[in-house]
């Protein structure tokens, strides 16, 4: 696959030029069965802001953590996965295609204060039966040392051609036990904010008549904003400074105004969960999370 050349940043982007540049870039076309560039964006000498961090976990409705939540360092390098998507020569647009799932780990703490770089590329397209994939690939890096990593795949509806039979995606198995349950109640707040903080500013997530366009029943929440008030009540008591493995897959919206429920059960080190929205008895998202020794 063909590169761009490496774009290099020296501070975060703005998010209201990003929403801008999302709205209103021209794209190369796309043809079926056309090989696309790795677009490839990178900041080096970053750091955490300890201020974001604690909106993050006041708007997530988090107690304090000692630690940076591997959930946070996501929302951080999303910013960044963005900027993929607005090269000219990245044939798809960010809206209108459908994040279906994500893993990421996390090999150790950052501190705040601590330098470190963020490395975002896109995969090649993948026709499936459904449509036409991507993921998005982000690590970060202290020198040579990978401290985090994740992969975002996301959809576009239709028909690209034929596809590989024998492409075999990660599959999300369902709970046949449930050992634990807890709720929260998700409120019609900080909608807007958590979008500028996380970089998802998608405006399904903020505008009810825009959701309405493309079939939701109104607007509803970021998922990782979900997932980790979620992941705080299924790991009480766990230590988060260890080694973190991440994994889900998104099925359909969390709504505002709503309970909210996680099922889960654990082995070992390891929980497999489903979460559900009021309402709905199907889950939402499902995954699993695996803590290190």
């Amino acid at each position: 696959m063909n590169e761009i050349p490496v774009i290099i940043l020296d501070k975060r982007p703005s998010i209201w030029v990003t929403v801008l540049r999302a709205f209103l870039s021209v794209k190369t076309p796309y043809k079926n069965g056309d090989r696309v560039k790795k677009a490839i964006v990178a900041m080096k000498d970053n750091r955490l802001d300890e201020t974001d961090f604690k909106d993050f976990l006041n708007i997530c409705e988090i107690d304090n953590s000692p630690h940076v939540m591997i959930q946070y360092l996501y929302s951080n390098v999303y910013h960044y996965m963005m900027q993929v998507w607005l090269q000219k020569e990245f044939p798809l647009k960010p809206f209108g295609v459908l994040n279906t799932r994500t893993s990421m780990y996390l090999k150790r703490q950052i501190s705040f204060g601590e330098n470190f770089s963020i490395h975002c590329h896109n995969s090649d397209l993948r026709p499936v039966e459904k449509g036409l994939e991507v993921d998005m690939i982000t690590e970060i890096t202290s020198g040579e040392e990978k401290i985090y990593g994740s992969v975002t795949t996301y959809l576009l509806r239709g028909n690209y051609g034929s596809f590989d039979p024998q492409f075999q995606p990660p599959l999300w198995e369902k709970l046949t036990t449930i050992s634990h349950e807890k709720q929260w109640f998700l409120k019609d707040q900080n909608n807007f904010r958590f979008g500028k903080l996380s970089g998802d500013t998608n405006p399904i997530h903020i505008l009810s008549w825009y959701a309405r366009m493309y079939g939701f029943r109104s607007k509803f929440s970021q998922p990782i904003r979900i997932i980790s008030k979620c992941l705080e009540l299924m790991l009480e008591g766990e230590s988060d400074n260890r080694e973190y493995r991440l994994a889900y897959f998104l099925k359909g919206p969390v709504y505002y105004n709503s309970m909210v429920t996680i099922k889960y059960k654990k082995i070992n080190s390891s929980y497999d969960f489903e979460i559900y929205s009021e309402g709905n008895d199907r889950a939402c998202i499902g995954g699993w999370v695996s803590l290190g020794e």
